[in-house]
């Protein structure tokens, strides 16, 4: 499939037409223009669907609009690559805006490794704060020139939100799984995924600016993921099982793992005995068994004393 643009800029929306037009405005200032953009409407009951059609009328850039019935961000983004022209793949929150010069950036990066692509998966930059334009998180160590979700969480404990764009072709290679119909899984069961054969090129500049807002995703995680409890037992098995036995990891961040692989099937209600089974090292699962059955029962009481508000 021969791509038509460099970039697809790819936009997921749910209720967001107050923040919208920002983020419009800091893709009309891009300083790099081979790009288009798709946008998933996620079920959205406010006017997204009337601020999106005013700035296609306005925009030059080629701009696609999609609506679906509220499935979520993951779904979103399986139906934006299935329709993408681009090169690569770019993901903007719509409550987050570019830097004028990010896919730029981005774009110069990649240029810039000549015959050493097939070995990356795509580029991987910094957030900053909205308001106060404060880098969040760590910098990338100046003797790391590659990394991959995994390394830069579990390795070398680089801390902070990051962003990246992908190549399209491996995004279709690795598509999010739909289970139940849950509305959330985490992002980083696809990286991890992907770290396992590819790396990113890292890049120490400012990409995005990130706006966290009370209603947002990363609002209320533990909840989210309780609510999504098959997604989550899922990623936990997954990264107990098949990730990180391919990584020179410390044993608390191994125990840690193993931590939230009990607690959250706990909340899933699996047997002990097919806990045991699903998990690869029995003796993590025992050291993890008391401290997961304590944070099952310290969120449940947590929720509960919510509802009782």
């Amino acid at each position: 499939m021969k791509e038509q643009y460099f970039f697809t800029v790819f936009i997921p929306t749910y209720n967001r037409a107050h923040t919208l037009t920002r983020l419009f405005e800091s893709i009309e200032k891009q300083t790099f223009t081979d790009f288009e953009v798709i946008i998933v409407d996620d079920g959205s009951g406010d006017n997204t669907k009337e601020i999106v059609e005013n700035y296609i009328k306005k925009s030059k850039q080629k701009i696609r609009y999609f609506y679906q019935e509220n499935a979520g961000k993951h779904i979103a983004r399986n139906l934006a690559v299935s329709h993408s022209d681009g090169y690569f793949f770019n993901t903007i929150d719509s409550d987050d805006i570019l830097t004028e010069d990010s896919l730029e950036l981005m774009y110069q990066s990649w240029i810039d490794l000549e015959g050493k692509t097939n070995e990356y998966a795509g580029v991987i930059g910094l957030c900053a704060y909205m308001d106060t334009k404060r880098i969040i998180g760590d910098l990338f160590p100046e003797n790391i020139q590659s990394i991959n979700h995994v390394e830069m969480n579990e390795v070398f404990n680089i801390k902070g939100d990051k962003t990246q764009c992908i190549k399209t072709s491996i995004m279709r290679e690795y598509p999010y799984p739909r289970t139940n119909n849950e509305k959330f899984i985490a992002e980083s069961l696809v990286w991890n995924r992907i770290g396992l054969k590819y790396k990113f090129r890292c890049l120490n500049k400012v990409l995005k600016y990130v706006e966290y807002l009370p209603d947002g995703l990363s609002s209320d995680n533990v909840s989210l993921r309780i609510r999504n409890i098959n997604n989550t037992i899922l990623y936990y098995r997954e990264y107990i099982n098949d990730i990180i036995p391919n990584y020179e990891i410390r044993f608390l961040r191994n125990l840690r793992a193993y931590i939230n692989y009990v607690r959250f099937s706990m909340h899933g209600k699996v047997k002990i005995i097919d806990q045991i089974k699903g998990a690869r090292k029995v003796t993590y699962y025992s050291l993890a068994f008391l401290p997961g059955w304590i944070m099952k029962n310290r969120d449940s009481n947590r929720i509960l004393g919510r509802r009782k508000l």
